[in-house]
């Protein structure tokens, strides 16, 4: 925990002391955030459950540019959380559930380059989505099976240095590639993950590949349409040698559809895998479904409530082969937001 807040620091700090080293014309600083509030209940086959949680976010971005456009920039997200060390869903950011810490850190990190041609992007951050979920407030999936979203090297992992470089502007074309580095034990894990963005009229498309640990990759396309006054999202992921704690190795392909209007937003994802080493185990596969809704609070600007639901069933065979579960997940959610 120390090592994230001492990132965030070490970003705020860098971008003020370029600030004043005044050879940029145009400097800014913005501090603001949100406070969320999730009530999620569960019901399984055999448990059901109700848990809450959310998080208070401080959002800090400093940034210095210069007349030909090269910038330096500074973003830091600390965070508190509501309930930490707990979690009702096995979807939910892992790595904000990890220990029983009551800070974690969001994003944290230093972009330099020139706007809208070049720039690298180094700390803690997302990366390109190549498997957009569009109103994502729950997307809960049956445990134990795979839905690979072709975002294993998106970022924001533990103990990780994660780089990125940038080329291009992301409203029209963005070649992005992500690297990144760390140790499980005694190996040494290194992964790259190309990714491209093109907008297309009303059409955005993008692709991009993961280069994994072992013998696994992964790839990613999709493309997202402005349609009826909302936007559709159809994608499709697809991995082979993948690791599943549940069924051992598999090849998995997932593919989404999502449509996001104003207030409202509904999806639908499949995913289903192939063992590849255990023979005449039946395939895992996973159907989910899912729907959000969002109502401002008394007319509060930026102050929201947000309803969600999400159906999924799934079918699987346990590690030794001997357990054949036909599993089904139903959960909700409240989500209450304000931002300041």
């Amino acid at each position: 925990m120390k090592n994230k807040l001492s990132l965030a620091i070490a970003c705020g700090l860098t971008t003020m002391c370029v600030a004043t080293t005044g050879f940029a014309n145009e400097k800014s600083f913005n501090i603001g955030g949100d406070v969320e509030l999730d009530l999620t209940g569960t019901d399984r086959d055999d448990s059901s459950s109700f848990n809450h949680g959310g998080r208070i976010k401080i959002n800090a971005v400093g940034m210095v540019k210069s007349d030909n456009g090269h910038f330096v920039k500074g973003v830091a997200q600390p965070l508190v959380l509501f309930n930490p060390g707990t979690t009702a869903l096995p979807t939910q950011d892992e790595d904000l559930f990890v220990n029983n810490d009551a800070v974690a850190v969001d994003d944290a990190y230093l972009q330099i380059g020139k706007e809208g041609v070049w720039d690298i992007q180094m700390g803690r951050f997302e990366a390109m989505n190549l498997l957009p979920l569009g109103k994502d407030t729950l997307v809960a999936n049956v445990d134990g099976i795979v839905a690979y979203s072709a975002n294993d090297v998106r970022g924001r992992r533990d103990d990780t240095f994660h780089a990125a470089l940038h080329v291009g502007s992301s409203d029209k074309f963005l070649f992005e590639l992500g690297m990144q580095a760390r140790k499980n034990g005694d190996d040494k894990i290194f992964e790259v993950r190309p990714a491209i963005s093109y907008q297309l009229g009303s059409v955005k498309l993008h692709a991009g590949y993961e280069d994994l640990e072992g013998d696994a990759s992964g790839f990613g396309i999709g493309a997202g349409f402005k349609l009826g006054g909302g936007d559709l999202n159809v994608g499709l992921a697809q991995a082979t040698d993948y690791p599943s704690s549940v069924v051992g190795k598999i090849d998995v392909t997932t593919v989404a559809v999502n449509y996001t209007k104003g207030p409202w937003g509904v999806g639908y994802l499949h995913a289903e895998g192939e063992v590849v080493d255990v023979a005449g185990r039946p395939d895992p596969s996973l159907d989910t479904v899912y729907a959000a809704y969002t109502l401002p609070i008394y007319a509060i600007k930026d102050a929201s409530v947000t309803f969600a639901a999400s159906y999924s069933e799934g079918e699987y065979t346990m590690f030794d082969g001997t357990n054949f579960n036909d599993d089904d997940l139903t959960a909700v959610r409240a989500r209450f937001n304000y931002t300041f």
